[in-house]
């Protein structure tokens, strides 16, 4: 089954040739033939110069043409086209009727539109809707026989025509003749198809009378398919509320019957459309053209190529840059030498002039934290005296890297981690890590996620047309795993290797 949605339904990376191998394979078109019924396809539909052009740089007519090509492509014996001229000029337009005249055989083809034109022209059997129900079905012939007016007479007048007098003249051949419009210079009736056999004589009359009834010239058309659907639809909307077809018949009820009639009459009969299993050959082939066709959308789109390795690697990139996170660099008020005394007084420190008292109890109540040097057994001698290495003033004056005045003497000291610190540390390198790994990670199942859902677009839902197509959904899948998990692991490997 072959389907031309009323939106075109492509990938803008693939190209024509590209999308009919796709679509050709799920159609389980054999591999030996596929290529040579591509190339015949794409001349069918004239995209011969544009066969290795991407979707997104044709034309809206080019497009159509594209998808009424996916839609016979494999033979399809069933077709449905929905408005596949809409968009297109009046020359490809012409160019696509006569591609599905030559199509028609051996195949059902359904086609909606809203040219009248082409359902006249394509149609053999035509189906009226108008507010959702269907009205009337049947030929050209028939529903113009049944619902139009027969024929229309137009005439251009010349001044001073009086269009009653041209009425009454008609009227005496065509009795039921009415007049349509009157604008201008130009004047319609309308002559029902009943009294065809008097319009020969009728208009013999009438160039005759030309002159007399002030006539330039006249013509005679048939009622078009698009007076009988204007017309139909008038009627339904006047007798809706009775629940009847145009004209007061219920045109649905007599057309099932009149149809299940002339199919038994002629003996014949309807057969349900099967599906063939699917073999393993088929299946691996449909993959195979799945995965080809997420392998190039991914190389192509550069955004979602960006989104899945680029952005995932630069934050990894970025995580072996950062210097790890030191405890041990954090300065605290405990990590500075408290001041033991001013050096400015140090040259009035004299043994003779310290008590025996405070030189037994300096220590004991200084040096133990003076400049993290540890208590200093010293004699009052060696305590005072200033250039003695022992001594904690000289201590102090190695600590002091300021002029002799300065009387605060700060020291930092640098302490070996414990394990209190080393878990700390640990600790906020492995959170740093982890934030870092997760917003890498992040952007890959975004870029796989955002594929996915374009596919499942209501405005365009490639995936079921896909899979009406003939595609295996579990290839489908299959292939849409195998491509994701790839992408997942170049990632991975990055963040190992890195």
């Amino acid at each position: 089954m072959g389907i031309c949605p009323q939106h075109d339904v492509l990938f803008n990376e693939l190209t024509v040739e590209e999308h009919l191998l796709l679509f050709g394979t799920m159609k389980h078109i054999p591999f030996t033939s596929l290529k040579e019924e591509v190339e015949r396809m794409i001349r069918e539909v004239g995209l011969v110069e544009k066969r290795k052009v991407a979707a997104r740089n044709l034309s809206g007519g080019q497009k159509r043409k594209l998808s009424v090509a996916l839609a016979f492509m494999g033979d399809s014996k069933l077709v449905f086209l929905d408005e596949p001229t809409s968009g297109m000029d009046p020359y490809s337009r012409r160019f696509t009727w006569n591609l599905l005249q030559r199509n028609r055989d051996d195949r059902v083809i359904v086609l909606t539109t809203h040219f009248m034109d082409e359902a006249d022209i394509l149609g053999d059997r035509i189906a009226i809707m108008a507010d959702g129900q269907l009205c009337c079905a049947g030929s050209s012939l028939f529903l113009k026989n049944r619902y139009g007016a027969g024929y229309n007479l137009t005439m251009i007048k010349a001044p001073g025509c009086d269009v009653e007098a041209v009425g009454a003249f008609l009227r005496n051949f065509v009795p039921e003749a009415k007049c349509l419009s009157n604008f201008g210079s130009e004047v319609v009736f309308q002559l029902p198809s009943t009294s065809s056999g008097v319009f020969s004589t009728m208009l013999q009359v009438l160039d005759d009378e030309k002159q007399n009834l002030r006539v330039i010239q006249y013509g005679v058309s048939v009622t078009t398919l698009e007076e009988v659907f204007l017309r139909i639809s008038q009627d339904r909307e006047e007798e809706a509320a009775m629940g009847v077809g145009a004209c007061g018949v219920k045109v649905v009820d007599q057309i099932r019957r009149t149809s299940a009639t002339s199919v038994n009459s002629r003996g014949t009969h309807w057969t349900p459309i099967t599906s063939e299993v699917t073999n393993r050959a088929t299946f691996w082939s449909q993959y195979s053209a799945l995965l080809t066709k997420r392998v190039r959308i991914t190389k192509r789109d550069k955004k979602n190529l960006l989104n899945a390795v680029c952005i995932p690697f630069l934050f990894l990139v970025i995580l072996v840059s950062l210097p790890e996170i030191n405890v041990t660099s954090f300065v605290t008020s405990g990590d500075y030498a408290t001041t033991l005394a001013s050096t400015s007084h140090q040259s009035q420190c004299s043994s003779a002039d310290i008590s025996s008292v405070y030189v037994s109890s300096y220590c004991d109540s200084y040096s133990f934290n003076y400049c993290d040097l540890g208590v200093i057994d010293c004699s009052a001698s060696t305590c005072c005296d200033k250039t003695n290495v022992e001594s904690p003033y000289y201590a102090c004056n190695m600590c002091d890297g300021t002029s002799p005045s300065d009387p605060v003497t700060p020291c930092y000291n640098k302490y070996c981690l414990d394990q209190d610190g080393a878990k700390l540390q640990a600790t906020l390198n492995a959170f740093l890590t982890s934030v870092v790994v997760t917003l890498a990670f992040a952007f890959v199942p975004a870029a796989i996620v955002a594929f996915i859902v374009r596919e499942k677009n209501p405005n365009q839902n490639a995936k079921s047309l896909q899979l009406i197509c003939g595609a295996n959904v579990s290839a489908y899948w299959l292939s849409t795993w195998t491509h994701d998990i790839v992408i997942m692991m170049v990632t991975v490997i990055a963040a190992m290797i890195l």
